[in-house]
């Protein structure tokens, strides 16, 4: 059996070899703690009796909808509440990735998964494993007014906080990690869930799989994408996006030099787009000449968005 799975179901039996029960499942539960309740969540006196399995013991349970599917999220969300309080690991069937990011983030508590096509365990894990960046600082040389063009805001269904934006990069070998909005000016209001990340042209990370990253142009990003945020001591998250807000603005071009070698970027020439300190808070772009910024640098260059070793050049 594939490492990546925790557990499994055959017949009416787990791999550790406790049963699995769908008839009279209080009674049989008051004789025995180690069985495990399938119990199929059609209607809201299902939902008690979850929390009354629960209740007696059960440290298991097994919760799935009509004819195996996925239950209804408000109806899960209500179990997850009601068993919280008892530690009580529920599993649900599900039959798409989809549905497995649904499990794992139902009332940010989740539940555990079952799956019939074991491959989707692996792509499960892959996704919720940790993702880590080596950043870098690097000091700000030049910060030159440039005319206007257009710029990407993505807009993102989760919520930033200090010390974390996107990692943007007009060139393939060094990124800038720009702050999100989540401090607000005299003239604007905080905005946690938007990075305004640049010209429409960079690059953005938006994945790193083993031996690389992985890139999006801004202007390709649309809604239910995924980006990478990344705070500032590397760690990576993955959000989703809600829409690409593309407009002309006036910009400014952000110069910084590592080992004799300059790298830029282009983003909006206004006091509410941020770099980020090393110490993790918000820069104004503005403000940056002289200051020391985060920055990530790969080797190698870009083809389709994909990490290759090969010499490419970019300026």
């Amino acid at each position: 059996m594939p490492s990546e799975v925790d557990n499994v179901v055959v017949g009416d039996r787990l791999r550790d070899g406790r049963q699995v029960i769908t008839e009279s499942v209080l009674e049989k539960l008051k004789h025995d703690k180690t069985l495990v309740p399938r119990i199929r969540l059609e209607a809201l006196s299902d939902t008690d009796l979850i929390a009354k399995a629960a209740a007696l013991g059960a440290t298991d349970i097994i919760v799935t909808g009509k004819n195996d599917s996925f239950p209804v999220g408000i109806a899960l969300e209500k179990v997850i509440a009601e068993t919280q309080r008892y530690g009580t690991r529920l599993h649900t069937t599900v039959k798409s990735f989809e549905e497995m990011l649904a499990a794992a983030k139902t009332l940010d508590a989740g539940v555990n998964v079952l799956v019939k096509d074991l491959s989707m365990a692996r792509a499960f894990k892959d996704y919720f494993s940790p993702i880590k960046f080596e950043l870098k600082t690097a000091s700000v040389k030049r910060l030159e007014r440039v005319g206007a063009c257009w710029r990407s805001c993505i807009d993102t269904g989760d919520i930033m906080t200090v010390g974390e934006g996107m990692l943007v990069g007009a060139t393939s070998g060094a990124y800038f990690l720009v702050h999100g909005e989540v401090v607000g000016t005299e003239y604007t209001g905080r905005r946690e869930w938007r990075c305004n990340a640049g010209a429409v042209s960079s690059y953005v990370i938006i994945d790193k799989p083993e031996g690389g990253v992985k890139t999006r142009y801004l202007s390709e990003l649309k809604c239910g994408d995924y980006v990478l945020t990344v705070n500032r001591d590397g760690t990576a998250r993955r959000a989703v996006v809600n829409r690409n807000k593309i407009e002309f603005r006036p910009m400014v071009k952000v110069t910084t030099e590592t080992n004799g070698k300059e790298h830029s970027v282009l983003l909006q020439a206004e006091r509410s787009i941020y770099l980020t300190t090393k110490e993790g808070k918000p820069l104004p772009v503005l403000d940056s000449l002289g200051q020391d910024v985060i920055m990530f640098h790969i080797t190698g260059g870009m083809h389709f968005g994909t990490k290759i070793e090969e010499g490419i050049v970019e300026y």
